[in-house]
């Protein structure tokens, strides 16, 4: 029996969210599985250590993502940005490109409706049984985006040294 292609969530405030979902796809390339990453929200992932490696290991990862929002004056171009990336989503998964798909900070463009969520949501249902494993990551996931999802984790900080200390982003933990 063939086990059924999951939806799975990381979200809330804490660490860790990224990580898990690059683990699930540690995991699942150890079994032969082809493995993507798609990325919201992040415009520059030259320079953090999981797209480095990812290079190195011929995995697909692809950026749709003008810049962290916080810093954004105007969203229009992060909106676009996100809508493409979703138009890919649904055209890779049409394709059956991949057995394990990450949908990296996925819920800010839901959250900032840049993208329909009843849209999203309709559309993963609707193409349910051809999905591939489905990894979403990112903060404010939606009660209907926790309730559709097979698996559903919340991070939750207990405390973090950028907001104990004057502690700098450290190489290989943060990026």
């Amino acid at each position: 029996m063939k086990a059924e292609n999951l939806i799975i969530l990381y979200t809330g405030n804490g660490k860790g969210k990224t990580t898990a979902a690059l683990g699930l796809m540690w995991r699942a390339l150890g079994h032969g599985m082809k493995c993507g990453v798609v990325q919201f929200i992040k415009k520059d992932s030259q320079r953090c250590g999981e797209y480095l490696f990812a290079q190195q290991q011929r995995i697909e990862w692809n950026t749709f993502g003008e810049g962290f929002t916080w810093l954004q004056k105007d969203p229009g171009p992060s909106r676009e940005a996100a809508q493409r990336g979703w138009e890919w989503v649904t055209q890779v998964i049409t394709e059956k490109r991949y057995d394990l798909l990450i949908l990296d900070e996925f819920t800010y463009p839901l959250h900032e409706n840049w993208i329909s969520e009843d849209e999203v949501i309709q559309w993963l249902l609707s193409h349910r049984e051809k999905l591939p494993h489905i990894v979403i990551t990112g903060r404010q996931a939606s009660p209907y985006l926790i309730q559709i999802s097979d698996i559903a984790t919340e991070m939750k900080e207990l405390h973090h040294c950028f907001s104990t200390s004057s502690t700098r982003a450290a190489k290989g933990i943060e990026f």
